[in-house]
């Protein structure tokens, strides 16, 4: 495992949501700290590049947190970016005040949520969670959707035009 990756909580066995941090070291180890005893592989990256590589590499980032600034290019262009996988990664934005306007602007533009910083134990568990819980859920209902398809078009080819 690289210095920048780091498998925290959960038996070896279970399912381990990938969460990646763009940003700031500092931001990377108090989530590790908050997050421990989770099941969650955690990654740091130091820009978008290595984020968007990692992202269509391995097809398995759940949850992306990013900082509001990124180098290079806005963080929603960045969300925008990683959207045309198969299986997108959740965006967090985390940002120092976090205000209705602010937050309503994250979702406009396709960001999941915002977690404010410094983050807190109870906010940043509950908000990684929902996130993972929401995109595992997205993706098993389109495996789901996926293998009804397959099924259908084997027993019969003209039943998918009945879908369109």
């Amino acid at each position: 495992m690289s210095m920048d990756t780091l498998e925290v909580g959960g038996p070896p066995q279970t399912r381990v949501d990938h969460i990646v941090l763009l940003g700031g070291r500092d931001d990377y180890q108090c989530l590790f700290a908050i997050l421990q005893n989770k099941p969650y592989r955690l990654t740091w990256k130091c820009n978008q590049e290595e984020v968007a590589e990692l992202c269509y590499r391995e097809e398995v980032a759940v949850v992306v947190l990013c900082e509001e600034a990124i180098i290079g290019m806005s963080w929603h262009e960045f969300a925008r970016r990683l959207h045309t996988r198969a299986f997108p990664p959740l965006v967090l934005v985390s940002r120092p005040f976090v205000d209705g306007h602010y937050w309503a602007k994250v979702l406009l533009n396709g960001g999941f949520d915002v977690l404010e910083r410094p983050f807190t134990s109870q906010r940043s568990v509950w908000l990684i969670e929902r996130a993972c819980l929401r995109w595992n859920r997205e993706r098993e209902k389109e495996v789901a959707r996926k293998k009804q398809l397959s099924r259908m078009m084997l027993a019969d080819p003209a039943s998918i035009d009945n879908l369109c």
